[in-house]
């Protein structure tokens, strides 16, 4: 397979943009159990090279450039579940729920359609387009009834299942290529030093174990704690933890600097821990987090999207970025792609940006540090 190009920055990727047909989506919602963040200002976007964005904004990607459509491979998405809705029902291959009610699979909360959307919606000539729309969805609900609470039981529930499904595949089905899990707890951990024998950890460990890779939004509460770290489970050895950076340029906030709430933590050099943060994840990736456009939980024409920011968004991202790299390591090798290939070229294909303020004055927020961001088509050509 020829290399993809250009190279894919993110920039303008189209669902991900705060508007569809000039008007704003029908809600703005934040996962329930973080802090919720203000409505944000009237967007701006600057757009100083109109040909640059024109050739990365997705929709043209999916249709253009890339032959991948993450074909063959799912995402299992552990979340508040997922929505029949017109632009990803062919995706859909199952639909179950650990909340303790097995019949309660629909999404009424909207967050867990709003990721598969992100993930593999297929086209709606609007902007949501999927990063990978050629993917399946197999979604478990683990949240209470309509609301975006659950609990650790519900998830660890999801986490066996999900492995179970797993030591069962047959050759002739869609294979599991990544789990999404856009949610974390309300902490700020910089180690893993008291999770060792804790469930979640175990399971995560075992899909490891069976070259699963499991991503996990960083977390959203970094102005709330006011501290470094990641929520749990993000800061686990074993996932890809996914921050937030900015995809558009606004009146306060600059281009690819991370988002006000997106938590992170601080690192001497790329990838290495700080001094005296021990056993510090080192697969944080930052990816767009901010303003996405996506699928709402409604078939209704004018509710049918919904804007939502936060590192939910970046995991979903990240996660379909890794099925696409599923399809093109399939294509070669025939077979799922090895846990440690996928991590090492997610931390090949990153870019490298400065978190600065527009101020140019660095704060807590903005640091003046280097991070890395994902970059699709660099990571996909190192396959």
């Amino acid at each position: 397979m020829k290399n993809l190009q250009p190279e894919f920055n993110g920039l303008g990727y189209l669902e991900l943009r705060p508007l569809f047909k000039n008007k704003p989506g029908h809600r703005f919602s934040m996962p329930k159990g973080l802090p919720e963040l203000p409505r944000p200002i009237p967007i701006q976007v600057v757009n100083d090279e109109p040909d640059t964005e024109k050739e990365t904004e997705l929709v043209n990607v999916r249709r253009l450039r890339s032959p991948l459509t993450g074909k063959g491979f799912c995402a299992v998405v552990i979340d508040s579940g997922v929505f029949e809705h017109e632009f990803l029902r062919g995706n859909i291959r199952q639909r179950l729920s650990t909340n303790g009610n097995e019949t309660d699979i629909n999404d009424h909360y909207g967050h867990g359609t709003h990721m598969a959307g992100i993930i593999a919606a297929s086209n709606s000539e609007i902007s949501s387009i999927g990063i990978a729309p050629g993917a399946g969805i197999i979604s478990i609900k683990v949240t209470n009834e309509k609301s975006g609470s659950a609990s650790w039981k519900a998830i660890y529930k999801a986490l066996v299942h999900t492995l179970a499904m797993v030591k069962k595949e047959s050759n002739n089905e869609l294979k599991i290529g990544v789990v999404n899990i856009s949610f974390n707890g309300l902490d700020a951990k910089t180690d893993d030093s008291d999770i060792g024998n804790h469930k979640i950890a175990q399971i995560i460990n075992e899909l490891s174990e069976h070259d699963i890779p499991v991503v996990v939004s960083a977390g959203n509460a970094f102005g709330y704690k006011n501290k470094d770290g990641l929520g749990y489970p993000a800061f686990h050895p074993s996932v890809i933890a996914a921050g937030a950076h900015g995809n558009f340029r606004l009146n306060n906030l600059p281009y690819h600097s991370i988002a006000p709430y997106s938590q992170r933590y601080l690192s001497s050099d790329l990838f290495k821990p700080l001094s005296g943060m021990k056993k510090v994840n080192s697969s944080l990736i930052y990816a767009p987090g901010l303003f996405s456009v996506s699928l709402n939980n409604s078939n209704d024409a004018t509710k049918q999207f919904s804007v939502t920011s936060g590192t939910s968004v970046s995991a979903a991202v990240i996660s379909g970025t890794i099925l696409l790299m599923q399809e093109k390591w399939n294509s070669i090798h025939s077979g799922r792609m090895p846990l440690t290939e996928i991590r090492s070229k997610l931390k090949a294909g990153c870019e490298i940006f400065q978190n600065v303020s527009s101020a140019i004055v660095p704060t807590r927020t903005y640091d003046f540090r280097h991070y890395t961001k994902i970059n699709i088509f660099k990571t996909l050509n190192l396959i």
